[in-house]
């Protein structure tokens, strides 16, 4: 079995599209801790793609 990985991000931007409107308090708290590793350079590139 392949995996599509551009269907599955859709699916799970979907899915937290639906969670924030449900949850948006906790949400609101991972969506914070989220940001902050990845802001400023704060994780290598290392292993992203162009």
């Amino acid at each position: 079995m392949e995996a599509n990985y551009p269907e599955r991000h859709h699916e799970l931007q979907t899915l937290l599209g639906k969670m924030r409107r449900e949850i948006s308090g906790p949400m609101a708290g991972f969506e914070h801790f989220h940001k902050e590793p990845i802001a400023g350079g704060s994780l290598s590139t290392r292993h992203t793609r162009s």
